[in-house]
């Protein structure tokens, strides 16, 4: 007599890291307001009305900040998290005209049912994620710059190394006096929290010259943080 062969459990496929983004992406908290519009739809509903459309749908707000945390969360690599994080500012993901709110049919009518980044957006974004995840961090950084300026300064072209480091935030120039004084006050004042490495800093000798970061920086600097995580180029 023949023994019943086991049956094999499936194995579950590691999603890669552009489609955990993706996920995340399409499931966010939300606030959205909208109103019904109950008198085009020629409703002969005696009870409730189940046939009334959603109009004038509008976004509040999305806990973009929760969003970004659940998606670097998904690498230990920090300068890695860094690139994903200025990657999904790059896309703009904080504009909330570059979201819709997703609606479907229920019992009651219309529903609310969700909030989309727009699609091309996201296939971006997680295009460019997959690019730099397989290079190495001096590369991520070299190709995040090209990608939020639009060309990568002389003097970071022969740069071969790119480190986490702890430094005192008064040891760093700003080698744009200008700039600083141009600063989004509301942009400094979201940075007051961050969790990443603040910025990139190209590092001759002693000292300390502040490549990108100059919001994240300043937030620092605003708050009496002595000690921050930068990225040292050398």
């Amino acid at each position: 007599m023949k023994k019943n062969a086991k049956m094999k459990k499936p194995v579950a496929v590691e999603k890669s890291l552009s489609q955990k983004i993706y996920d995340r992406l399409n499931d966010c908290r939300y606030d959205v307001e909208y109103d019904y519009d109950r008198d085009s739809s020629g409703c002969q509903c005696y009870d409730y009305c189940r046939c009334s459309r959603i109009v004038n749908a509008k976004i509040i707000s999305i806990n973009i900040e929760n969003i970004i945390l659940d998606i670097t969360d998904f690498t230990n690599n920090k300068i890695l998290k860094y690139c994903i994080d200025r990657i999904l500012s790059i896309g703009d993901i904080n504009n909330l005209s570059n979201w819709e709110v997703n609606i479907c049919n229920g019992y009651y009518g219309e529903e609310a049912n969700g909030v989309s980044l727009d699609r091309n957006i996201i296939n971006n974004i997680c295009q460019k994620i997959d690019e730099i995840e397989k290079l190495s961090d001096i590369d991520k950084i070299k190709k995040v710059l090209e990608e939020e300026y639009g060309y990568l300064l002389d003097v970071i072209k022969p740069m071969t190394s790119a480190k986490i480091e702890v430094i005192k935030t008064s040891e760093i120039n700003f080698p744009n006096d200008v700039y600083v004084k141009k600063l989004d006050i509301k942009r400094i004042d979201r940075y007051k929290d961050y969790l990443f490495p603040r910025g990139i800093v190209l590092k001759n000798g002693t000292n300390l010259r502040l490549i990108d970061g100059y919001h994240r920086l300043t937030s620092a600097k605003k708050n009496n943080i002595e000690n921050i995580e930068v990225i040292i180029l050398e």
